[in-house]
């Protein structure tokens, strides 16, 4: 009788120990998740009237697929293989617990949302609007 709590503790406590969840290995480090070179996969617009008409969605093909690098001194570069478009390059501040990040080039900041990042996978989402319409850009990236 005497061994029947502590044969309980180590059944409870084995019982703790492999109920807790295991990292999930994709998951990069906070802080360093968006370092390192992304290239475009897809890119989809939503377009919603500001009048309360039928929201659209159009995924667009992408000719040639944009790449974006992002460094750890807060530099982001992007560019477009095989087209004319310049190289860009700009600054960046992403705030992971928040998942904002702010990219900006030539004096004009694009603040983004990132509604998903894994060490091989990232989706943003810009969001704009002009006087008939609200949009919403998704583009996904892998690595």
């Amino acid at each position: 009788m005497n061994k029947l709590p502590f044969l309980l503790l180590v059944l409870a406590a084995t019982v703790t120990l492999t109920a807790c969840p295991k990292k999930d290995k994709d998951l990069p480090a906070p802080g360093t998740a968006i370092l390192g070179t992304w290239t475009q996969t897809s890119e989809t617009l939503t377009t919603e009237p500001r009048n309360g008409g039928t929201k659209s969605t159009v995924t667009h093909p992408l000719p040639p697929p944009a790449v974006f690098i992002f460094t750890a001194d807060g530099k982001v570069s992007s560019t477009t293989p095989g087209s004319s478009s310049a190289l860009q390059v700009g600054t960046y501040i992403y705030t992971p617990s928040l998942l904002d990040l702010s990219i900006t080039t030539n004096g004009v900041s694009t603040p983004v949302t990132v509604s998903e990042i894994t060490a091989t996978k990232m989706v943003w989402v810009i969001l704009s609007r002009d006087t008939q319409n609200d949009y919403a850009l998704t583009e996904t990236f892998t690595r």
